[in-house]
């Protein structure tokens, strides 16, 4: 890489509280997706009578199509999850300490696992009290052909066995109607394939780099592995690696001129323009390049700190950031149970108005902050440390 000063100093170094924040706001933009596509009538809808909508009520249209790229969005949670598992062992290898991953793996089952059975046993009792009910949704039946298609109650002993193994959508589906689970596939053989090449990283950053790289892009271009897990985890690998060179970046092991990361968040702008025009019809090509977006984001809020931009705002957002991980795997079969109860009571008919959108995002953070308070905080809680890391949140 070109050598260029390191972009983040000492100073700026001290709190990477609004990292949290971040990740809060990425778990609610995935869940005012989903709840605009399940509580609200639908764009489709909307283009064939707009002029029975108000005009606050075409700002409230408008804006809430911001929040349609909730696939894109979990790719910044790829890169962030790199960033914070490799940053503590970065740091170390920079000031020449042994690197140590004891009790990481036990960490990582910690973690992960409390929320995600606590979701299931939840995605089963809302997805039962929709089949009781008899809904549109459970008979693939509803007024919108998406969720008819993408919204599914496989319930079978086989399928819960193989969402806990973590190959969901690859031998078996989704949980119920918990289709975010797909993206805990990636992130636990992420976790797993870490401390491998953690073993080439220790000897030279940019080794690491290279070879995984090299391995999803294989991947990427269809050239099979021979076991189709290797093959799904391998391609996207490298936007989860991506966040591990940030904290090489920020550990001061590899150095990137500013300007390549401003360059490299301009990928962003792929988002929206791949909704009007095919140019990456491959999704992990285009999923990789959006991954590149958001690591030059992720990297240009570090340049911002540098030159003493205020970040306070989202710093305040942490409790959100700490309920992120309960926000984002309960909040799906919570928005079909609605679902099914507001079409139950309309005739199978989907409201124009937005109430049931903005209820969401009140109601859904706060039952997400009492799981985590139940469920994931005993878990991941750790021993009272002599002096309290700045990258507490580095256990998501």
């Amino acid at each position: 890489m070109q050598q260029a000063d390191t972009i983040i100093p000492a100073k700026a170094r001290q709190s990477l509280a609004f990292l949290d924040g971040l990740r809060g706001l990425a778990a609610v933009y995935v869940m005012i997706g989903h709840a605009r596509w399940l509580l609200w009538e639908g764009g489709t809808a909307f283009q064939a009578h707009p002029g029975s909508y108000s005009l606050p009520g075409k700002i409230q249209v408008y804006f809430f199509s911001l929040f349609k790229y909730g696939h894109e969005a979990v790719l910044f949670f790829f890169v962030l999850s790199g960033f914070v598992i490799h940053l503590k062992q970065a740091k170390g290898i920079a000031r020449g300490e042994q690197v140590s991953l004891n009790g990481y793996f036990l960490r990582r089952v910690r973690r992960i696992l409390p929320p995600l059975l606590f979701a299931l046993l939840l995605t089963f009792f809302c997805d039962k009290l929709v089949a009781w009910m008899d809904a549109s949704v459970f008979h693939h039946a509803t007024p919108d052909p998406v969720a008819n298609e993408n919204i599914s109650f496989d319930h079978s002993f086989t399928t819960l066995a193989g969402n806990v193994l973590f190959v969901q959508n690859t031998y078996v589906p989704v949980f119920g109607s918990n289709a975010p689970l797909w993206s805990l596939k990636y992130e636990w053989w992420f976790y797993m394939l870490y401390p491998i090449v953690l073993l080439l990283n220790k000897r030279r950053a940019i080794w690491s780099l290279v070879v995984v790289a090299v391995i999803s892009a294989i991947s990427i271009t269809g050239w099979s592995w021979g076991i189709k897990l290797i093959d799904d985890v391998f391609a996207y690998f490298f936007c989860w690696w991506l966040g591990c060179l940030s904290a090489d970046m920020y550990a001061g092991r590899i150095r990137i001129p500013s300007w390549l990361i401003i360059v490299a968040t301009f990928a962003l702008l792929y988002i929206p323009v791949s909704m009007m025009y095919e140019i990456m019809p491959n999704g992990a090509i285009k999923d990789t390049f959006i991954a590149i977006g958001f690591w030059g984001l992720l990297n240009l809020f570090f340049i911002l700190q540098k030159r003493n931009v205020s970040l306070k705002l989202l710093e305040k957002l942490k409790p959100l950031g700490d309920c992120s991980y309960s926000i984002y795997v309960i909040h799906l079969p919570l928005l079909v149970l609605t679902n099914a109860v507001i079409l139950k009571s309309t005739g199978n008919v989907l409201p124009r108005s937005m109430v049931y959108v903005w209820l969401a995002i009140l109601i859904i953070p706060v039952i997400a902050w009492v799981v985590h308070l139940l469920v994931e905080k005993p878990f991941v809680q750790a021993k009272p440390p002599e002096k309290k890391s700045p990258v507490s949140m580095a256990r998501s």
